[in-house]
C-alpha cells in the first residue's frame, strides 16, 4: 500500500497546515508541565546515514488534500495576562489530540467536542482489544501496572509522560490495525485514524527525546515497529533500520543482559525486561530474514533468561520476590512467549550459520538441526500444531500461536537446509545431503499445508477470522 505516514526518523514535529483558525482551549488540558527541549533528539536514519539530505515530508506522504487530511493549527490559549500559542507536534497539543479519538473513529465531522466520560468507552474498547486479542501485549505491558497508570492519566491528563502518551497512541493504533484488518480484505486502504495514531506516536517519542531512554521507550518503539511492520511492504528498508535503531537502544539500557546482573533492579521490572527481551528476539530474526541479512542480536552477546510461565496476576511491582513458574501444562499470558523464545533462538542460530562466509563442515548443520528438534520437542503440549479438527474448543489466539510457532520451526529448516536442494550441491555433499533434501521439502510441505488452513479459515466465519490481522 501507498505509505502515507514517513518513518520515525523523517518525521519533524511540527503543524501540517498554516490555518488561520484556531483551537478551542480545553481548561482541564494545559502546558504548565510540559517538557523543555535544549535541543531536538537526533533522527533515526539520520544517525545512520550522517550527512544523507533528508526529503521534505510533502515528498515522502504525496500531496495530501484538505479533505484527506486535515490541517493542523495547533493550539492557542487566551487569558488576561497572556495569548500563547503552540504549534501541533507540541506536548500540549498532541496531549489535546487524546480528546480528539472518538471524533476520529466515530468520524463525527466537526461536532460538538465530547468530554472525558463520552470519551472513556471509545478508548476503554480500544483498550481491551488490544490486551484480548493481540499476542504482543503481555510481553511489553503488564496489564495491571497499564491499569492504574492509565486511571491515573484520566484522572489528571497533564502529568503523565509524554513517552507514555506515545505508549498509549501505539496501543490503540494496534488496536485499530487489529479491529481494521479482521474486516478488511487485502487491497483495500487502512483507516485514516491508523495514520493518525502513527504520526502520534512518533510526536511523542521525538518531543520525549527517546534516544536519552528512559521507562516507556523501549515498549513504544516496540509498538512502532510492529505498526510499521504491519502496514508496510515485506523487506521495507525502512523496517530494518528502524530495528536496528531499537535494538541498539536496548542494548544501551542493558536489556541484553539477565536483571540478575543488577541488584537495583526489582524482580517486576527484571521479569518484563525478560518479556520484552524475548519481543525483541523475535523481531529481529523476522524482519532481519526478510531483508536477506544477518540478524543483529549475537546469541554470545546475550545472557538474558527465559521468562517465567506467570499471569501478569501473579507479581507487580511490590513483588520481592518472583514466584516459581506455573506448570508448562497451564496456559498463562506468558507462555506462548516462552515457546516463541525457544524455537527463535534455534531459527536464530540457523540464520548464524547460513549467513557464514566460509564454508562449515556438515556436522555443524546437523548440530543446528538437532537444536531445532530439541526446540520443537520443548514447545509446551497445549502450543504444539494439531488438526482443527480437534482444536473447535480452543481460542483462535491459541491456534494461532500454534500456527505461528509451527511455522517458525519450518522457516528455521529451509533456512538451513535450502542449499542441498540444488542438484551440484548435493552431488558435492553425497548422502548426507539426501536429509537436507527431505527434511527441506518436507518443510515446505508442511507450510504448504498451513497456507491452505489460513485461505480457509480466516474467510468471514472462519476459525481465524477474528485474528487474521
Amino acid at each position: 500500500m501507498e505509505d502515507p505516514v514517513p518513518p520515525l526518523d523523517q518525521v519533524q514535529g511540527k503543524s501540517q497546515g498554516q490555518g488561520s483558525s484556531f483551537r478551542r482551549p480545553k481548561p482541564t488540558l494545559s502546558c504548565n508541565l510540559c517538557r523543555r527541549r535544549n535541543h531536538a533528539p537526533t533522527p533515526l536514519t539520520t544517525e545512520l546515514h550522517t550527512g544523507a539530505p533528508q526529503p521534505h515530508a510533502d515528498e515522502l506522504v504525496g500531496a495530501p488534500t484538505a479533505a484527506s487530511t486535515p490541517a493542523e493549527s495547533g493550539s492557542l490559549w487566551l487569558n488576561a495576562n497572556e495569548s500563547r500559542y503552540v504549534g501541533g507536534a507540541h506536548w500540549a497539543a498532541i496531549l489535546d489530540g487524546i480528546s480528539d479519538l472518538r471524533e476520529d473513529i466515530d468520524q463525527q465531522g466537526q461536532g460538538s467536542r465530547p468530554s472525558h466520560p463520552q470519551l472513556l468507552p471509545t478508548v476503554d474498547r480500544s483498550i481491551s482489544r488490544y490486551f484480548n486479542q493481540l499476542d504482543l501485549a503481555p510481553s511489553a505491558v503488564h496489564s495491571a501496572q497499564f491499569l492504574r497508570e492509565y486511571e491515573k492519566f484520566w484522572a489528571a491528563p497533564t502529568e503523565a509522560p509524554i513517552i507514555w502518551i506515545g505508549l498509549l497512541f501505539s496501543m490503540l493504533c494496534l488496536s485499530a490495525l487489529a479491529e481494521e484488518t479482521a474486516d478488511t480484505w487485502a487491497g483495500e486502504a487502512y483507516n485514516p485514524i491508523i495514520n493518525t495514531y502513527r504520526e502520534r506516536i512518533v510526536q511523542c517519542l521525538t518531543i520525549g527525546e527517546y534516544t536519552n531512554k528512559g521507562p516507556y521507550v523501549l515498549e513504544t518503539l516496540f509498538h512502532y515497529l510492529t505498526i510499521e511492520f504491519s502496514v508496510r511492504k515485506d523487506a521495507d528498508k525502512n523496517t530494518w533500520l528502524l530495528l536496528g535503531t531499537i535494538v541498539n537502544i536496548a542494548m544501551g539500557m542493558g536489556y541484553h543482559r539477565d536483571s540478575s546482573n543488577f541488584p537495583g533492579l526489582s524482580p517486576f521490572v527484571g521479569e518484563m525486561r525478560r518479556r520484552t527481551w524475548a519481543n525483541l528476539l523475535q523481531g529481529d530474526i523476522l524482519i532481519s530474514t526478510q531483508m536477506g541479512m544477518p540478524r543483529l542480536i549475537k546469541e554470545w552477546q546475550c545472557d538474558v533468561a527465559e521468562p517465567r510461565n506467570l499471569n501478569d496476576a501473579d507479581f507487580d511491582e511490590d513483588t520481592k520476590v518472583l514466584p516459581p513458574s506455573r506448570p508448562e501444562t497451564e496456559m498463562t499470558t506468558a507462555l506462548h512467549i516462552i515457546a516463541r523464545r525457544r524455537v527463535f533462538r534455534a531459527v536464530g542460530a540457523a540464520v548464524d550459520l547460513t549467513a557464514a562466509v566460509v564454508p562449515l563442515p556438515y556436522r555443524e548443520i546437523m548440530r543446528v538441526d538437532r537444536m531445532l528438534q530439541d526446540a520443537k520437542d520443548s514447545i509446551p503440549l497445549s502450543l504444539r500444531m494439531k488438526p482443527l479438527q480437534i482444536s473447535i474448543t480452543d481460542s483462535p489466539q491459541v491456534i494461532m500461536h500454534r500456527i505461528f510457532i509451527s511455522i517458525m520451526f519450518h522457516k528455521g529448516t529451509i533456512i538451513l537446509h535450502r542449499k542441498y536442494l540444488n542438484t551440484v550441491q548435493a552431488e558435492d555433499d553425497g548422502v548426507a545431503s539426501v536429509y537436507s533434501r527431505n527434511a527441506c521439502l518436507g518443510a515446505c510441505l508442511c507450510l504448504v499445508d498451513i497456507q491452505q488452513i489460513f485461505g480457509e479459515e480466516t474467510r468471514l466465519g472462519g476459525l481465524l477470522h477474528s485474528v487474521r490481522w
